[in-house]
C-alpha cells in the first residue's frame, strides 16, 4: 500500500507563517535572552514630569532601543 504524499496550498502554507511570525514576536517578547531591558517587553517607554498646574503628566512614547518592538535580535543577526 503506497502512502500519498498531500501537499498544502500556497494559501494555507502562507497562513501558517504568519501565524508563526506572531507567535515569535510573542516569544522574543516573553523570553528574557531578548526581551528589551529598556522598555521591559512592552515597546513603550514612560516619561512623567510635572505640569503647571502640579499634576504628574505622563507620555507613552516608542522604545528607542527596540523601536517600539519589544525586544531585541541583534545577538541573532550578528552570527
Amino acid at each position: 500500500m503506497t502512502e500519498v504524499l498531500e501537499i498544502p496550498k500556497v494559501d494555507e502554507i502562507k497562513a501558517q507563517i504568519e501565524a508563526l511570525q506572531e507567535n515569535l514576536k510573542i516569544a522574543y517578547r516573553l523570553d528574557p535572552k531578548y526581551r528589551c531591558r529598556t522598555c521591559g517587553g512592552s515597546g513603550n517607554v514612560l516619561t512623567e514630569y510635572w505640569s503647571v498646574g502640579h499634576a504628574v503628566q505622563r507620555i507613552a512614547e516608542g522604545c528607542l532601543d527596540c523601536l517600539g518592538r519589544g525586544y531585541n535580535i541583534e545577538q541573532e543577526e550578528k552570527r
